[in-house]
């Protein structure tokens, strides 16, 4: 169940229509323009498993690099505040190390901005993996709802 006690939680509970639209490799655009209930903003997130490290020497190309702030209001900050302080997963999960959290939103057609946490020494620390040389596996994905503190 995704009911909300903590400012965030991050939620697998996909209602049937959200399955039917979403392939998370190609269009998670249409998943992330979904608005969520108690946010004005929709993010995705998806936790990825550190597989390994991969020598791609000659490879050219531009990486994405995460935000410190997506959307108009969700921070790095805050967000390492409550994955490191609370229980925020509607699921029993237990970060291993290496496993990397994304966290989506879809400003606009072509442009997603990404916080992005990877589990290193028992805490999760702002950080990021190279898509080139890094090999990360997809391990579970959903919708994360934000609670707005009204004060």
């Amino acid at each position: 169940m995704c009911e909300i006690s903590n400012e965030l939680k991050f939620c697998t509970c996909l209602e049937l229509k959200d399955l039917e639209i979403i392939n998370i490799h190609q269009k998670l655009e249409k998943f992330q323009n979904k608005k969520l209930p108690n946010s004005k903003e929709s993010y995705s997130w998806i936790i990825y498993e550190y597989i390994g490290h991969q020598s791609n020497e000659g490879i050219m190309g531009l990486l994405d690099m995460p935000s410190e702030k997506i959307g108009f209001s969700l921070t790095e900050e805050f967000v390492l505040d409550n994955i490191n302080n609370k229980n925020c997963f509607d699921f029993d999960y237990h970060p291993k190390e290496g496993d990397n959290l994304q966290i989506n939103f879809q400003r606009n057609k072509y442009w997603v901005e990404f916080l992005s946490f990877i589990y290193h020494n028992n805490i999760w620390k702002a950080d990021s993996y190279d898509a080139f040389t890094e090999i990360i596996e997809l391990k579970k994905f959903g919708i994360l709802k934000v609670k707005k503190n009204d004060s």
